[in-house]
């Protein structure tokens, strides 16, 4: 059999459009909130599961390398998404940027962005930020009485909400080293990633099926996640202080 659709093809076919009077809604969302926000508001109107919307965010993802955690989004497939759920194509935002779920509104202006310096974000503010998303993480405490696709659901959305914040600390860091300290982080990741990958397959071990499929490789993974995002700032959080340099130290 060749098949040649995949599953990012299938929802989008089955993807129901948004009531008319939630449009304007929606395009409000994709200009000040996250992507995950759309998919989210989307689930509540229907268009498509829960489960389909964790479907929809990865095979959007882009990723810059194999070996690192820092990921774009796949504009056709957004705006695919977009024409899929009802958004006219005259209203699609032509450079509007994806963010992260915790992201706050766009609504700051370019006085405010600049005033920002070498780090977009500083250790306070990911030290928040990491607050907040442990919270939303809490919402969702692995549940053995739900179905197995709703647990699997749950779980990757917390894999994607750790993913997406060790994703912003590591390019921040990333960008404010020297050239030799950033190659030293990147082989750090590299490592960091082969060591949690190990822990996520023995953790689903005594599962039957693909070991990346199972709940328990994903919550793993996403533990996992959650406490690289704390040991960055902890060993690498000076980088993000305006006007600190640690290599220079």
């Amino acid at each position: 059999m060749d098949c040649k659709y995949t599953a990012y093809d299938r929802i989008i076919h089955i993807t129901e459009k948004l009531p008319k009077d939630k449009i304007s809604e929606a395009i409000e969302i994709i200009q000040k909130d996250s992507f995950q926000d759309l998919l989210d508001f989307c689930v509540e109107q229907n268009c498509f599961t829960q489960a389909q919307a964790t479907t929809l965010y990865d095979f959007t993802i882009v990723f810059d390398s194999l070996d690192d955690n820092y990921h774009e989004f796949d504009r056709q497939k957004l705006l695919t998404l977009y024409d899929a759920i009802g958004i006219p194509e005259d209203l699609q935002a032509s450079e509007e940027t994806v963010k992260s779920p915790l992201e706050t509104g766009s609504d700051v202006s370019e006085a405010q962005k600049n005033e920002k310096s070498a780090a977009e974000y500083t250790l306070s503010d990911f030290k928040e930020r990491l607050e907040t998303a442990r919270t939303e993480a809490e919402k969702y405490q692995d549940d053995p009485s739900m179905s197995q696709t709703s647990r699997y659901a749950e779980a990757e959305y917390v894999r994607n909400l750790w993913d997406r914040e060790l994703n912003m600390i590591y390019a921040e860091i990333h960008k404010a080293m020297d050239e030799n300290a950033a190659e030293s982080l990147r082989r750090e990741e590299v490592e960091w990633i082969k060591k949690r990958d190990l822990a996520a397959d023995k953790a689903s071990a005594k599962r039957s099926g693909t070991p990346a499929q199972s709940v328990e490789y994903v919550r793993t993974s996403a533990n996992m996640t959650m406490d690289r995002c704390y040991e960055l700032l902890k060993n690498y959080g000076d980088y993000l202080e305006p006007g600190e340099d640690p290599g220079e130290k």
